[in-house]
């Protein structure tokens, strides 16, 4: 432990300087107690990370006397990112992270890496994807080290590596186009190869091998091979061989448990029934269980989990949500709730390692800093039974240096949170999502956009943040009920409305959307690497080029170029099974775009 090192990263040697500071490190000491007073400090602690979280109090009080002990409730307790829905976290990004999670006092930092690391051997393997080489994993994993972060690589290996193997150069591996062929000998030689590479770069002995949401386990290639098999069957001796491979190399795996539930319930990981203890003997030893729920917001909700999972072999593991998946927004008080249920489950269970995930579902559109309050709570409930508001944002200023109020305006409402993905990229001529609009959208976007701006150039090196998600809701401030709009006015023949909507309207719409597209990559490029960017052009772009065929067909009709826009005709319906006026949630943007045929 280098204590210059750490004050100079973590920006302390001023509050250090002319300090006399006295350390005791105790292993056996799950916390830690700093004393100072009349420019003498010492600090006893069990683990760096708790060091730093020692430090960050120096870094409030300054010169002033004061004494703080904090015991940790977990033994593990970190984050999770996603660094697999193309957005990768740019090294000096996840450095920026780990700086902060120190002096949170978070111990624990996983990469969730489906197919963005190296693999020698395997070109293929991240091809064009910014996937971290073996340098950058090394060079993260010395640098976490100093700081008492444990690095933990969390790779797949059975579903969830499509962007692998859609590559022929795996086709003799692929079950079904996510899943690896079971029992197939050049699986393995694949998966031991993934454990090599992974032994090379990360000094910790945990890894997170996966195992979720194998939904076609077996139902791919497999079955043309095989037949019918019993899918405990498979995935207990899949899991079996992958564990023994873990083994080799010197890793002790954990997974997420939610297969074998499935399995139990009819395809619902929270459904009622518990592993049997029949199956359970099944589940190789050796394999710690990731118990993941980020939906429920009571506590009796996770308490019923943890206890079905009593006849599971291993730890149990319990894995929460940052809820930066919905789209561009963050949903923070959704997290908060959930976060404090969850947490105070585990306590009340005896669960002692946890953290939580920061996933980046559909391309990774919000920032990852946006849920820096949640990455903060999750710290200060590993060392406090409670925390009011005030005391989390003092905290968040002191490790991160945000505002929480101000962070907290960048959700937004609850109901134009949810819509705000599929009112952005639904056609203004189709209306698919026209019956799903919140009430008065356009005015709480407008409302949004003004708090945002206002406080956007206060915000200091999160202004980026506030300059993207503030740009979004001027857009949609315009766009959320466009839609409705065009099609009323076409319905009721209003040409002058239509031709105001063609003339100012849309090149106003078209403007503030190139406007978000610019703060957007400001934002992508400040945190990952450049690549996934692409992704966002292409459907960014693709919603400009319909914006302007919208002005160009309406342009037409007031003309009388045409003599009806067929578009506008059709009868409009709730989405999917949704009811008329009722606020979804879907993420998805290739579901919000269009009913047309995508492929094929």
């Amino acid at each position: 432990m280098d204590i210059k090192f750490i004050s100079a990263e973590l920006g302390l040697d001023a509050a250090l300087e002319n300090r006399e500071l006295a350390l005791s490190c105790s292993e056996d000491m799950n916390g830690f107690e700093i004393k100072s007073e009349s420019k003498k400090t010492s600090i006893r602690y069990g683990k760096t990370a708790y060091l730093c979280r020692a430090l960050s109090y120096l870094k409030k009080y300054g010169e002033a006397d004061f004494c703080i002990a904090e015991q940790c409730r977990f033994n593990s307790n970190g984050i999770m990112i996603d660094c697999s829905r193309n957005a990768v976290n740019s090294v000096e990004a996840v450095k920026r992270l780990i700086r902060m999670m120190a002096l949170m006092g978070l111990d624990t930092l996983m990469l969730y890496t489906e197919d963005t690391y190296e693999i020698e051997g395997h070109k293929y393997f991240g091809y064009l994807r910014g996937k971290y080489t073996a340098d950058e994993l090394k060079e993260l994993d010395e640098y976490a080290y100093s700081f008492g972060v444990e690095l933990v690589p969390c790779i797949q290996t059975l579903a969830h590596l499509a962007s692998a193997l859609k590559w022929d150069k795996y086709g003799k591996i692929r079950d079904t186009e996510d899943i690896l062929l079971v029992d197939e000998p050049e699986t393995y030689d694949f998966i031991e190869d993934m454990l090599k590479s992974c032994r090379k770069v990360f000094r910790t002995e945990k890894i997170h091998i996966g195992m979720d949401e194998a939904h076609m386990l077996g139902r791919g290639r497999y079955y043309d091979l095989y037949g019918d098999s019993d899918k405990f069957t498979l995935m207990s001796r899949h899991l079996g061989k992958v564990v023994k491979l873990c083994e080799k190399y010197n890793f002790k795996p954990m997974m997420w448990s939610d297969m074998y539930f499935r399995l139990a319930n009819d395809g619902d990981y929270y459904g009622p029934n518990a592993v049997s203890a029949e199956i359970a003997a099944t589940v190789p030893d050796g394999v710690d269980q990731v118990y993941w729920d980020y939906y429920k917001d009571s506590q009796s909700s996770y308490e019923r989990m943890i206890v079905n999972h009593k006849n599971m072999p291993g730890k149990l593991i319990f894995a929460g949500g940052a809820w930066k998946w919905e789209g561009y927004i963050p949903a923070l008080s959704t997290s908060f709730k959930r976060t404090r249920a969850s947490l105070e489950a585990c306590k009340t269970h005896g669960i002692k390692d946890v953290f939580t995930t920061a996933w980046g579902d559909d391309g990774a559109d919000a920032g990852l800093y946006t849920v820096l309050p949640v990455f903060q709570l999750q710290a200060e409930l590993g060392f406090k039974d409670s925390i009011s508001e005030e005391e989390l944002s003092d905290r968040l200023n002191t490790c991160t240096g945000a505002d929480l109020k101000a962070f907290m305006l960048l959700e937004t409402d609850d109901d134009i949170r949810s819509a705000h993905k599929y009112l952005l990229f639904q056609d203004p001529m189709l209306g698919m999502f026209d019956l799903n609009i919140p009430e008065g959208a356009g005015v709480k976007y407008e409302k949004a956009y003004k708090e945002i701006e206002k406080i956007a150039p206060c915000q200091n090196d999160y202004k980026y943040l506030f300059d993207t998600v503030g740009s979004l809701c001027s857009v949609l401030a315009i766009k959320a009920e466009l839609g409705v709009k065009i099609k009323a006015a076409y319905d009721n023949r209003e040409l002058e409305t239509l031709k105001k909507i063609s003339s100012e309207i849309l090149p106003e719409l078209i403007t503030r959307l190139n406007t978000f597209r610019d703060n957007l990559e400001t934002q992508w490029l400040y945190e990952n690497k450049p690549f996934g960017f692409e992704i966002q052009d292409i459907r960014i772009g693709g919603l400009l080029r319909r914006l302007e065929t919208a002005r160009e067909r309406i342009t037409a009709f007031v003309n009388g170029s045409v003599k009806s826009l067929p578009e506008l005709e059709g009868e409009r319906l709730p989405y999917g099974n949704s009811n008329s006026g009722e606020v979804i949630f879907m993420n998805k943007w290739i579901s919000t775009i269009s009913a047309g045929k995508y492929q094929g």
